[in-house]
């Protein structure tokens, strides 16, 4: 039978994405993130944020990752939330629109801007000191399809214009892809 596995608060209650890996479940709301194991005792509030989450939640086989109105947020659904940064400045990366994420070859590819705007692109995740480097310069990636161990996007570059670029992982493997 279905049974009531935790009351959540009446206030901005709004659901907004569930999303499950193979450990936990991901319920966000308008300013909540919860974490579940699908019973009442393995379920809880993780974090509350004064600002909006983002409609869409992403999951890898060990982590979770949202955004809000100023930052990106990835959490493995047992710990504290932790925003993904720059490697380089340690500035916090911002999510537009929509959350984009991908993994390439082990490696969580995901479209972002940093904090002065000046990286606006693809940025490669490294779970092991939690921050992000900067793959490539493409302003808006869309529509993006793993074929071949690649990652194939719809990007946009000020010299190139709209176009369809490959990637797999590397900052040096990041070009547009050409039709011959």
């Amino acid at each position: 039978g279905t049974q009531k596995v935790f009351e959540f608060p009446q206030e901005n209650s709004y659901i907004k994405d569930i999303v499950v890996n193979n450990q936990k479940i991901i319920i966000t709301s308008e300013n909540r993130v919860f974490s579940s194991d699908g019973t009442a005792a393995g379920t809880a509030l993780l974090m509350e944020m004064t600002e909006s989450v983002s409609d869409k939640t992403f999951s890898t086989d060990n982590y979770f990752v949202f955004g809000s109105s100023n930052a990106l947020w990835m959490i493995n659904g047992r710990t504290q939330p932790f925003q993904i940064i720059d490697e380089e400045s340690n500035e916090q990366l911002y999510m537009f629109n929509e959350l984009y994420f991908y993994n390439v070859n082990g490696k969580l590819l995901f479209y972002s801007r940093n904090q002065n705007g000046s990286k606006d692109g693809i940025w490669a995740f490294d779970p092991v000191n939690k921050k992000a480097k900067f793959l490539f310069n493409s302003r808006g990636v869309f529509h993006g399809q793993i074929l071949n161990d690649k990652l194939i996007y719809n990007g946009w570059d000020a010299n190139l214009g709209g176009r369809l670029f490959v990637t797999n992982a590397t900052d040096e493997s990041t070009l547009p892809l050409t039709f011959t």
